[in-house]
C-alpha cells in the first residue's frame, strides 16, 4: 500500500506541476498578445510577412506606437515596445521587435515615399523625440528617440529624404 500511495502522490505532483506550467505559458502568451495590440494595429496597415533584402540594420532601445503624435495628460492610446531592429531596404524602413518580446508580431515596413518624421515631445521619454508616420496613415505614429531618425536619414537610399531637423528648431 505504501508504494501505491507514493506513486499516486508522485503522479499528483507531476500533474499539478504540468498544469502550473501550462497556466504560466498560457498567461505569457495572453499578456504578449495584449501587449502587441498597438503593434498589430499599425501592422494591419504596413505589416509584411517577409521583409525584402536589408541594406543596413541597427538595434535600438524602446519605441512606442501611439494614435497621437504628442502625449497628452490622459493619453491611453499607446504602448511601449522593448528593443527593436530598424532596417533600411530599397522599398522603405522596417521595424521588428526582438524575440521573444515580439513573438507573433509582423514586421512593419514604411515606404520612403510618404514617410513623415517630425519632432515631438513625450513625457515618459526624456531627450529629443520624433514621431515617425506615413502620409497614408493619419492616426498611427511610431514615437522614438531622435537617434533612430538620424540613422534612418543617414542610411536612406533617397537623397531627397525630408530634413525634419529644420522644423525642430522651434520646439526646443
Amino acid at each position: 500500500m505504501n508504494g501505491e500511495t507514493e506513486l499516486i502522490q508522485s503522479m499528483s505532483s507531476a500533474f499539478s506541476a504540468s498544469v502550473g506550467v501550462l497556466v504560466f505559458v498560457g498567461l505569457f502568451f495572453f499578456v504578449q498578445r495584449m501587449k502587441l495590440r498597438r503593434w498589430e494595429w499599425f501592422a494591419r496597415r504596413f505589416g509584411v510577412r517577409q521583409l525584402p533584402e536589408k541594406r543596413a540594420s541597427k538595434s535600438f532601445g524602446t519605441l512606442l506606437i501611439s494614435d497621437v503624435p504628442r502625449r497628452e495628460l490622459w493619453a491611453t492610446g499607446y504602448h511601449k515596445y522593448p528593443p527593436v531592429q530598424v532596417a533600411i531596404h530599397d522599398e522603405g524602413v522596417s521595424f521588428t521587435i526582438w524575440k521573444p518580446f515580439g513573438y507573433g508580431a509582423c514586421p512593419i515596413l514604411l515606404p520612403f515615399d510618404g514617410l513623415v518624421i517630425e519632432p515631438t515631445t513625450w513625457g515618459d521619454m526624456p531627450g529629443k523625440i520624433v514621431a515617425i508616420s506615413h502620409q497614408r496613415l493619419h492616426d498611427a505614429y511610431i514615437i522614438a528617440y531622435q537617434d533612430i531618425a538620424d540613422w534612418i536619414r543617414a542610411n536612406a537610399p533617397l537623397h531627397e529624404f525630408p530634413d525634419y531637423r529644420s522644423a525642430a528648431h522651434g520646439c526646443t
